[in-house]
């Protein structure tokens, strides 16, 4: 089934390619659930190319986040048939935190704008053409592959959707992080120690994220004592794989209170 959604300066054609997972669904069910439109964007002063993907989901029916949790989808993209366009990077706004059936997950519900940042190295226009991999859960989830297609112009004007978007990520709090690591039979154990960031009083829902996407997690567990949190997660692999880490690149997000908070690199 195709969908056409038309914004100004661009035609994007949406095919949704794949449904199913856990449970049923026909194909054109994701019509009721989802809507998806592709917002053009600008190009930024240091040459990139701002353009995000708005979804508006049905009542009761969410998204997720790039770390979902167990038994979350993240979004995915795969640009490699565009012009112009050399690498992406998705801008996650604060998300929500889901509890469902004793699991946790992380994500989206009702409409959320994720900001794509595309890097082009040439003036000029760029052409899309990318297919997006997603989750949307209700009781059943299912997995949807969307194609993007579109040419995205090099005078587009700022859009506030998208500023908006930018502006609820996770704020940056730079305090010092140290990481103790325990080996287990399978990889090992991290255990993540910080000061609480401004406002956050209560026990915060934190995510350990390692800086490699190959590598397996549990969901983070976390406590909070005296105003110092303590996060801890299990780090396991791919088979026959030894399991490497840049302590530079890890990732810890705090999501407590009005907006997340976001902490770089371990000690």
């Amino acid at each position: 089934m195709f969908r056409n959604f038309i914004s100004p300066c661009v035609s994007v054609i949406l095919a949704i390619l794949s449904l199913g997972m856990s449970g049923t669904a026909k194909a054109d069910y994701a019509d009721d659930v989802v809507s998806i439109e592709l917002l053009p964007g600008w190009r930024t002063d240091h040459g990139t190319h701002m353009a995000a993907v708005r979804l508006t989901l049905a009542p009761g029916w969410k998204t997720y986040w790039r770390a979902p949790g167990e038994g979350g989808i993240p979004p995915q993209m795969d640009f490699e048939g565009s012009r112009n366009i050399t690498a992406v990077e998705t801008h996650f706004p604060t998300p929500e935190v889901f509890f469902a059936n004793g699991m946790r997950s992380i994500g989206y519900s009702k409409v959320v704008v994720l900001p794509l940042e595309f890097r082009v190295p040439r003036p000029g226009e760029a052409r899309l053409n990318a297919r997006l991999d997603l989750g949307i859960c209700e009781d059943i989830c299912m997995p949807m592959s969307v194609d993007l297609r579109a040419t995205l112009p090099s005078a587009g004007a700022r859009d506030r959707a998208i500023l908006e978007a930018l502006a609820a990520r996770p704020a940056t709090f730079d305090t010092p992080i140290e990481c103790a690591i325990t080996p287990i039979s399978d990889g090992m154990r991290m255990d993540v120690t910080y000061a609480a960031p401004p406002g956050v009083s209560t026990l915060p829902v934190s995510v350990i994220e390692p800086g490699d996407p190959t590598i397996w997690m549990t969901d983070t567990i976390t406590e909070m004592r005296s105003g110092m949190i303590t996060s801890s997660v299990e780090l396991v692999p791919p088979r026959g794989r030894p399991l490497m880490l840049d302590r530079s690149a890890i990732r810890v997000t705090v999501l407590g209170g009005a907006r997340g908070f976001e902490l770089r690199g371990c000690d």
